[in-house]
């Protein structure tokens, strides 16, 4: 599960989830219930899941997802500022792939399940793929959340244009490393 956005509290952390990211765990919530359920009365299945950190703010995964299964991302804190530092979603996948591997399984072949805001999920898909990720799922569209957050702490998520701007300056980024930086590095 992918964060997109979250709120300021009172003293100026992000520690609300925002609705966006609310809406996510929704997703999450409903279809971990459906997968886990085993035909003719066996016993649940524990799937292992994968959560940005703002998406599990609520709880509601905690109250379905079983505790070894369930793995809340939370990004290093910056001493400087004693605030979480951001997660990419680069680095996200970087970490749940690293995590497989642990755990024994192959990126390549397990089977994932991308959950996250409506206009991140492609941007989120690519990347997957790159990182060796072969067996994608996603959710219906229709079930992921598509309004922006005029309250949201990230000032490029209060309006599609500024979503527009900031996913395309990634993206062009990455080109620029695809064609630049990751050729001369293999030098």
């Amino acid at each position: 599960g992918f964060s997109y956005g979250g709120r300021y509290d009172e003293n100026r952390n992000i520690t609300r989830p925002g609705p966006q990211n609310k809406q996510i765990e929704d997703v999450m919530y409903d279809h971990y219930e459906k997968c886990r359920k085993v035909p003719r009365g066996g016993d649940p299945i524990a799937i292992p899941v994968f959560v940005q950190w703002e998406v599990a703010l609520s709880g509601k995964l905690r109250t379905v997802v079983p505790k070894q299964s369930l793995h809340v991302l939370v990004p290093p804190v910056d001493v400087m500022t004693a605030k979480h530092a951001h997660f990419t979603t680069k680095q996200i996948l970087v970490t749940v792939k690293e995590m497989l591997l642990q755990k024994g399984m192959n990126p390549a072949i397990t089977p994932i399940g991308l959950f996250a805001h409506r206009y991140h999920l492609p941007r989120v898909f690519d990347l997957a793929q790159e990182e060796g990720f072969g067996r994608i799922a996603t959710p219906s569209l229709d079930d992921l959340p598509r309004d922006q957050d005029p309250d949201c702490a990230y000032p490029w998520l209060r309006d599609f244009q500024g979503f527009v701007l900031a996913n395309s300056i990634s993206r062009l980024a990455r080109i620029r490393d695809k064609l630049y930086c990751d050729k001369f590095s293999q030098k």
